[in-house]
């Protein structure tokens, strides 16, 4: 069972950092590309800002629960 949870938890944490990078990079295309009017429609940089701002809570957030996680752990041991 404890395995199970392992993965779980490991699956999440990457799939959450996999996410995270995907929204900061489809950012990061919509303000650099040129041709990003034809993704983003009239506003591909205020796009870009949000899905970059997004991307960064993501990370953010992931990165906090991880650390809740350890302390629950280190706590618990």
């Amino acid at each position: 069972m404890n395995t199970r949870r392992n993965f779980a938890t490991k699956f999440q944490l990457i799939f959450g950092l996999v996410m995270a990078f995907i929204y900061i990079g489809a950012g990061l295309f919509l303000i650099l590309s040129r041709d990003s009017n034809k993704f983003a429609g009239y506003h591909p940089d205020l796009l870009g800002a949000m899905l970059i701002a997004y991307g960064v809570y993501r990370f953010w957030n992931m990165r906090q629960k991880e650390k809740r996680r350890e302390e629950n752990q280190s706590s618990n041991e």
